[in-house]
């Protein structure tokens, strides 16, 4: 059993809330009085602990990938000695299940496209540090997979398509019961199609 809200440091849930809030609304959207209402806590109590607004959000964006990752590792916890194939298919299942996760595990996906569709510029040293090394991580599997001929262009572009595929999934569950319709949603056939269709891509752009 979960512990109630209000037995846990004003901290632990200002956090939480703030996760929430600036994952639904952006930074520019979300205000100090929704995070305290949902906190339970006072404005006052944000100023203590983290001293204003900004750095509330760096924080809470901290805290939405350290959850994320503790349940769903970048790697898809497939071995490094694993065929490419096999790590694929683990990385885009990782982003694939943090992007589709209702819950607190899916924030850091929505805090991530809020950030990218709305800017606030407060948080680029913090997804700088994050995103770079996984940026040059995938860049090595796709380089790996495609073979030496392909260009360092197309390699890029193929990257951060996987990127855009698996973030493309970020929906409200009303929004992809319409997108989905009679066919429903399984992640796992989702994370398999997603595989195939970039191994297809690389496989075409090697002829």
């Amino acid at each position: 059993m979960s512990e109630p809200k209000s037995k846990q440091p004003t901290k632990q849930r200002l956090l939480q809330a703030a996760c929430e809030v600036f994952a639904e609304n952006g930074y520019r959207g979300a205000t100090v009085a929704e995070i305290c209402k949902r906190a339970e806590a006072n404005i006052a109590a944000v100023n203590y602990h983290f001293g204003d607004k900004e750095r509330l959000y760096i924080a809470a964006w901290r805290r939405a990938l350290d959850v994320a990752i503790e349940k769903y590792p970048l790697d898809g916890g497939v071995p490094h000695d694993a065929p490419p194939e096999e790590r694929l298919h683990g990385r885009i299942e990782s982003l694939i299940r943090k992007t589709m996760d209702e819950g607190e595990v899916g924030h850091m996906m929505r805090f991530l496209v809020a950030e990218i569709s709305m800017p606030s510029g407060k948080v680029l040293e913090a997804l700088t540090e994050t995103v770079q090394p996984l940026r040059r991580t995938m860049l090595e599997l796709v380089r790996e997979l495609a073979g030496e001929e392909m260009s360092d262009q197309d390699v890029v572009i193929i990257s951060t398509s996987i990127y855009n595929i698996c973030s493309g999934l970020v929906l409200r569950p009303e929004m992809r019961k319409n997108f989905f319709g009679k066919v429903g949603i399984d992640q796992d056939m989702i994370i398999d199609t997603a595989t195939r269709l970039v191994l297809g891509g690389i496989k075409e752009m090697c002829k």
